[in-house]
């Protein structure tokens, strides 16, 4: 069934160019985590490694990427939102908040090392200390400044370069492919290139997230393609868990993982019990405990949405989704696309992202403010 679902996912993928005349289009957005990480890495691993399909798991994707699809196709009256025009004291501002952020982290990143290996560790060290929300804000801090900074130039400057670097260079593999998704839809949406060039650009980045995973693992014998599409086990954690409920083995959590994942948004350093299972984590330490408390917490793909509320969660997460993707694109297109539009296209309603385009613009408002009574 696995195969069906693809070429209906491929198929929907092709509707949705034919609609947004846009390879990255609110549909494709919102759905190319579960074609790119779970779909086409699983028919690899079958394929190259003789694993099977799981036919339930193949139905949450399914019933996702429909929903989803349905959700982007409905369309409500949208609104004009202004843009920031003081753009270099946000960035600067943003900058400064966010390397202020990371100098906590420093120490961690000298004990691990400079290089890639070093880099991964520094991660991983991180990510399970109290600074975690720290560093997970200055990755945003520096995100929103490049958004800001392409808009304004509608080109990438050096200081532009420097702060990709530094995201690159994080040690966060997602991270690189946010960055990634990010200039591929800015320079289709403000430069319109060729599909040509933008699968070009996509296969490049591919590669580039393979060589990153190599360079960071600390063991990578064998194969490299081997290696490579060994890593992607999403599908089959996700298979695992679906498998759980679907057979009676455990009862749903009824929102727990969906609203215990708030956790996240407050920072350890304030409150230092907070505890390590919650959102999806909560899985890993049911599930998996000894894994847990290692530090290594696999993703379980659409499994996190089901084990909270079975497909009705599937459908719900994946309508409001497209939806929401949907709508926002529009007021990006009647903003005529400008950094605010763009921002909230990109990253929708994420609290923490808001949070922080509520400090840029309250930025501007003084700046502009400072203007007018002079």
């Amino acid at each position: 069934m696995i195969y069906t679902v693809l070429f209906l996912s491929l198929l929907l993928v092709l509707w949705s160019f034919r609609r947004y005349k846009h390879i990255l289009n609110p549909f494709t957005l919102e759905g190319y985590y579960a074609i790119l990480f779970l779909l086409v890495p699983q028919i690899c691993r079958i394929i190259w490694l003789g694993e099977k399909s799981y036919i339930w798991s193949d139905a949450v994707i399914l019933t996702y990427i429909i929903s989803m699809y349905l959700g982007s196709s409905i369309n409500l009256k949208v609104f004009k939102i202004f843009p920031v025009k003081n753009v270099n004291v946000s960035v600067v501002s943003l900058c400064c908040m966010a390397f202020l952020l990371i100098s906590f982290t420093i120490p961690m990143l000298l004990r691990c090392g400079i290089s890639f290996t070093g880099i991964r560790c520094y991660y991983e060290t991180i990510v399970f200390s109290k600074y975690a929300s720290f560093y997970d804000i200055a990755k945003r801090l520096i995100e929103i400044s490049i958004i800001f900074l392409l808009v304004k130039h509608f080109k990438l400057k050096w200081y532009s370069i420097v702060l990709i670097s530094l995201l690159v260079f994080s040690g966060n593999k997602f991270s690189i492919l946010n960055i990634i998704i990010l200039l591929v839809l800015f320079f289709e949406e403000y430069y319109h290139i060729s599909v040509k060039r933008l699968i070009l650009f996509g296969g490049g980045a591919f590669f580039l997230l393979i060589f990153f995973h190599l360079a960071t693992s600390f063991s990578s014998q064998g194969s490299v393609w081997i290696n490579a599409i060994s890593y992607f086990d999403i599908y089959n954690n996700q298979s695992f868990l679906i498998k759980k409920f679907i057979e009676g083995d455990h009862s749903f959590y009824k929102g727990e993982i969906y609203f215990s994942s708030l956790y996240k948004y407050i920072p350890r350093i304030i409150w230092e019990g907070k505890p390590y299972n919650y959102g999806f984590a909560i899985l890993n330490y049911e599930f998996f405990p000894q894994w847990a408390k290692a530090g290594y917490m696999p993703s379980f793909g659409l499994g996190t949405s089901f084990a909270d509320f079975g497909f009705a969660g599937i459908v719900i997460f994946g309508f409001t989704g497209g939806f929401i993707r949907n709508f926002l694109y529009r007021v990006f297109l009647k903003s005529n696309k400008n950094n605010v539009s763009f921002f909230l296209y990109f990253y929708t309603f994420d609290v923490v992202m808001l949070f922080i385009l509520f400090i840029v613009v309250t930025i501007d408002h003084f700046c502009k403010k400072n203007e007018n009574s002079s």
